[in-house]
């Protein structure tokens, strides 16, 4: 699994203080692969909301953009 931050109109969180909380509570055997992982947290906060979410194939699917997706691929 993979753990991805984004935050928008927000500073006063510490973007690798909510890595390593969200990390630490996915129990074994789960690991973490930044380079290939079938799963990604994603934690969005938007000025004093957060939004988490859990998808599969985020990396491999081109982050879900769909101009990416579509497009011819690059040589």
């Amino acid at each position: 699994f993979a753990v991805l931050y984004e935050a928008r109109s927000n500073t006063g969180i510490d973007r690798m203080k909510i890595i390593n909380a969200v990390a630490k509570s996915i129990p074994q055997p789960h690991k973490v692969d930044l380079s290939n992982p079938d799963k990604t947290i994603i934690v969005q906060i938007a000025k004093t909301i957060c939004m988490i979410g859990v998808v599969e194939r985020y990396k491999e699917l081109s982050k879900f953009n769909l101009r990416q997706l579509t497009s011819p691929p690059e040589k």
